[in-house]
């Protein structure tokens, strides 16, 4: 990763950061120690790293947030939930807060469970449908065996009965069939 906009002493700070398990970025105030923060953080997280980033004061985690915002490198980190604002803050978390991180990662989650649970219930209730179209079969089929020689039996469903479960064009095909050959596709 090159960081063009960090002078030398900068970029000698973040390669260090990144060569060795323990590094000490030290200078006054205004030298651009939070800038260097930034660009190790987003160097360390091109990297595969996980990183805790710790202070003091919440005044200056919420600085280094805010770098780590400014930082184009690292917005799909942002975006992804992978920087996570932890602790009180009276700041702007630009979207890192724990509890902003946890609804933007749960949204696609509970869409999915809503439009399941959506299903179960349409599914329930078309079970329920074809259990009472079963069960006029069964009795239909009764009917007709009392009614043997009777040449004016009753049909044994009525269209009607299959528009909630099946298509129009496997009613017809459904009506076509002798009570028989619809009890035994039931």
């Amino acid at each position: 990763m090159t960081h063009a906009e960090l002078n030398r002493s900068q970029q000698t700070a973040v390669e260090c950061c990144c060569e060795s398990n323990l590094t000490f970025v030290w200078g006054p105030p205004g030298t651009g120690k939070t800038t260097t923060l930034g660009h190790i953080v987003a160097e360390l997280l091109g990297k595969d790293h996980r990183i805790l980033v710790t202070s003091t004061t919440n005044a200056a985690v919420d600085q280094a947030l805010a770098k780590l915002k400014s930082l184009p490198s690292l917005v799909s980190y942002f975006n992804d939930g992978h920087i996570v604002r932890i602790g009180q803050t009276g700041e702007e978390t630009h979207g890192a807060g724990l509890t902003e991180v946890l609804n933007r990662l749960n949204a696609e989650t509970r869409k999915e469970l809503a439009t399941i649970q959506k299903r179960t219930a349409e599914l329930t209730h078309t079970l329920g449908q074809c259990d009472q179209l079963l069960k006029k079969l069964d009795m239909a089929g009764e009917r007709r065996q009392m009614e043997l020689f009777t040449p004016t039996a009753s049909d044994a469903i009525d269209p009607w009965d299959l528009a909630p479960i099946f298509s129009e064009k496997r009613i017809a095909g459904i009506l076509k069939m002798s009570v028989t050959e619809q009890i035994a596709i039931a």
